[in-house]
């Protein structure tokens, strides 16, 4: 006779648990709005990344993780990489709440976002053809 085991499977993925182990310790988790949203931005949601967002949005709150998506999209950002430069950068300068991340991405250019600016295209090298006529312009 077949006898079930103590626990469905479903009980005991290790997602289930990490969820129930931050709930047991009053982590903060991501809420379903946030990764639909992730997900409709940046593709598919992979377990990693899911635990990652939840550990973002405990660090810092949910609301500034959602600007950060926001903000990666705009910047033509498609990666959960790029997302968390984003995060960690505005971490660092210290962003406590959705208004100073706001604040933050109004100032001028020149003084935040440094890892986001575009980055200069190198100089395209002289054809042998232009700088034979630059000579004979100055020889």
């Amino acid at each position: 006779m077949y006898q079930f085991p103590a626990q469905s499977t479903i009980e005991s993925l290790p997602l289930i648990d990490d969820l129930r182990e931050r709930r047991r310790r009053g982590r903060r988790i991501a809420s379903e709005k946030l990764l639909v949203t992730y997900e409709q931005n940046f593709g598919s949601l992979p377990v990693a990344v899911m635990k990652s967002l939840h550990d973002w949005c405990d660090e810092l709150d949910e609301g500034i993780v959602m600007e950060a998506i926001e903000f990666a999209v705009k910047k033509g950002g498609r990666t959960f990489s790029y997302l968390e430069k984003i995060l960690k950068q505005w971490k660092n300068v210290g962003l406590e709440n959705v208004e100073d991340v706001r604040n933050y991405i109004d100032q001028p250019r020149s003084s935040n976002m440094v890892l986001f600016k575009a980055r200069n295209k190198p100089d395209e090298q002289e054809s042998l053809f232009d700088e034979l006529r630059r000579e004979g312009e100055f020889g």
